[in-house]
């Protein structure tokens, strides 16, 4: 009786085997995986924080040539005033 029984135990401890080499794989797919995931996620903050950036130097910049053009308006409303004043 003790061989009928360690060919069950063999094929046992090597099914274990087989599944624990199974599980170190898996593991270490999904341990590859979440690193991936983290470095897509590190170049998309890094990406978003350029784009805030970017955006915020184009709003400053479009409020001064705001600024630069309400002051040439101003004053071409003022040359006009003072021309048509000159004329009368």
């Amino acid at each position: 009786m003790p061989r009928l029984i360690r060919p069950n135990v063999q094929s046992d401890i090597q099914s274990s085997d087989a599944e624990f080499t199974a599980a170190r794989l898996l593991i270490s797919k999904m341990k590859g995986e979440v690193l991936n995931v983290m470095n897509k996620a590190k170049l998309a903050e890094t990406n978003l924080t350029d784009q805030h950036k970017l955006t915020e130097a184009k709003e400053r910049e479009i409020h001064e040539y705001r600024n630069k053009f309400v002051q040439i308006e101003q004053r071409s409303i003022q040359l006009q005033e003072d021309r048509a004043d000159a004329e009368t």
